[in-house]
C-alpha cells in the first residue's frame, strides 16, 4: 500500500476507495418513485439524494461500473431476498424416436474454474418468466446443439422445462417444487443444420 509517511495512508489511495465507494453505493440506490420526484427541485428528504444518484447512473461512471463488474441493482440489499432456486432441462426427441433428458449447465455442480465463466446463467432463470417468444426460442435451440447428433438422427421437438424450488420462510423450511414448460419446439434436419452451421454454434 502506498504511504507518504509510516502509519499515513496516500491521498490517492484514499480518492480511490472512496471514488468506488460512491460509485457502487450511487448505482445500488433505489430510483425515486413517482416522476415527480425525479426533480430536484419537487423532491424532498431522502428523495433528493435519490434523484442524485439517479443521475449519476447516466453519466460515463455506468460505463466503467459495468465493464468492472461492480454494479449491482438495489434488489440485492432489499430486506426480502429470493426465495427460488431455478434450472432447466430439456426432454429432447431425436428424428428415430428416441428421448433424452439433457440438463443445463447448473453453478453448484460446476467446478470452480467454469463457475467464474458461466456465473451468470443462474441470473437468467430469475427473469426467465419475463422472456418473449424469441428468446425462449433461442433458448431451446441451444438446448438442441448441447444434445447434439445421435448417429444419423437429430434433435426433433426440444421441450424446456423451468424446474423453481420455492423455499418457504421460517420456521417451515419446506421446499415446493414445480415444474413449467418454457417452450416447446420442433426442428427440421434442415433448421437443425442451420443452428449447427451458425458461427459460434
Amino acid at each position: 500500500m502506498s504511504k507518504t509517511s509510516e502509519g499515513t495512508v496516500s491521498v490517492w489511495v484514499k480518492l480511490f476507495v472512496g471514488f468506488h465507494l460512491l460509485a457502487i453505493v450511487a448505482w445500488s440506490a433505489p430510483r425515486p418513485q413517482d416522476d415527480v420526484g425525479r426533480t430536484f427541485a419537487s423532491a424532498k428528504g431522502t428523495a433528493k439524494l435519490l434523484v442524485i444518484t439517479d443521475r449519476l447512473r447516466e453519466t460515463p461512471l455506468k460505463y466503467y461500473l459495468l465493464c468492472t463488474g461492480l454494479w449491482q441493482y438495489w434488489d440485492m440489499f432489499a430486506p426480502n431476498p429470493a426465495n427460488t432456486n431455478d434450472w432447466a432441462y430439456a426432454n429432447v426427441t431425436y428424428s428415430d424416436g428416441h428421448w433424452e433428458h439433457i440438463p443445463y449447465p447448473r453453478i453448484e455442480t460446476l467446478p470452480i474454474p467454469q463457475k467464474f465463466i458461466m456465473e451468470r446463467y443462474r441470473k437468467f432463470f430469475e427473469r426467465v418468466g419475463e422472456a418473449n417468444e424469441p428468446i425462449r426460442r433461442r433458448f431451446a435451440e441451444r438446448m438442441a446443439l448441447i444434445a447434439g447428433r445421435r448417429g444419423d438422427a437429430f434433435p426433433f421437438i426440444i421441450e424446456v422445462i423451468h424446474h423453481v424450488d420455492e423455499i418457504q420462510p421460517p420456521p417451515n423450511d419446506q421446499v415446493i417444487s414445480r415444474d413449467e414448460v418454457l417452450i416447446r419446439i420442433k426442428l427440421t434436419e434442415e433448421q437443425y443444420h442451420q443452428l449447427e452451421s451458425a458461427p459460434g454454434a
